[in-house]
């Protein structure tokens, strides 16, 4: 008996945690070498697919949060200090 209330009490904490769990937000941008850069790229729209980013030949995550597009830069520990260019294209 005890176990089926265990059982039923985790099901419970774990379905009530869900909505939670499906939206994670922006990790907050830390621009520093070793660190994330979120680069905010303009609104999502209807009639444009998902941007394409890169950071020199490599490419960046893109996702959409808030109907904004964001670049998610993840920053190598030897990045050097300085401006550095992201490019992106857009696909209508």
């Amino acid at each position: 008996m005890h176990t089926l209330f265990t059982f039923t009490f985790r099901l419970c904490l774990f379905v009530l945690a869900l909505p939670m769990l499906a939206h994670a937000s922006l990790p907050q941008s830390s621009n520093v070498p070793g660190g994330v850069a979120i680069v905010p790229l303009g609104n999502v729209t209807t009639d444009a697919e998902m941007p394409q980013t890169w950071l020199g030949d490599q490419p960046v995550l893109v996702t959409s949060d808030q109907n904004q597009w964001y670049a998610v830069v993840g920053l190598a520990l030897n990045t050097t200090l300085g401006t550095h260019q992201l490019r992106v294209r857009w696909v209508r």
